[in-house]
């Protein structure tokens, strides 16, 4: 007495096709897979770029957005920044003003120039209070306007109000 697996018969072959019921027709499996959004990333969470030359707040504002479900990336200078954005667009980026090199408002200007990126939400972090560079800020096309030290509440109430966007 045998049993023979799926897929094979008693004589322990494998059919040339599997038999199907009458009237039923066979859809090939990857017809039956839909893709995925948010460009085909395997998690389904919201990914936000942070993008900070200061590694404290790098660490500081990674442990709130993780803590509350959100997939982080890191990134230390602005150029870097802008290279990732290309290759693995995310949902929403957080940017410092002030960094060496390209700078907070360049980068802003940057990414707007480009269409494929320019839908990003963008919110700028700074320590600077001048209201001029706040001005700058939404000019290029900052979405929202943050200033340090970064106050968890008001960080996660303005994350939620662009992603429903």
């Amino acid at each position: 007495f045998r049993v023979a697996p799926p897929g094979e018969n008693k004589e322990g072959k494998k059919p040339s096709s599997l038999p199907q019921r009458p009237g039923k027709v066979s859809e090939p499996v990857s017809d039956l897979i839909l893709p995925l959004d948010k460009s085909q990333r395997l998690s389904l969470k919201d990914c936000i770029m942070v993008i900070d030359d200061d590694e404290a707040i790098l660490r500081i504002v990674k442990k709130i957005l993780t803590n509350e479900f959100y997939e982080v990336v890191e990134v230390s200078n602005g150029k870097d920044g802008l290279n990732q954005v290309f290759e693995h667009p995310p949902d929403l980026i957080l940017v410092d003003y002030e960094m060496p090199g390209i700078n907070g408002i360049d980068f802003i200007k940057k990414l707007k120039a480009n269409s494929r990126v320019s839908k990003i939400p963008v919110i700028m972090l700074t320590a600077t209070q001048a209201e001029e560079t706040e001005i700058d800020a939404f000019t290029m096309g900052a979405d929202d306007w943050i200033s340090k030290p970064i106050q968890k509440a008001r960080l996660l109430a303005r994350i939620k109000r662009l992603l429903k966007k």
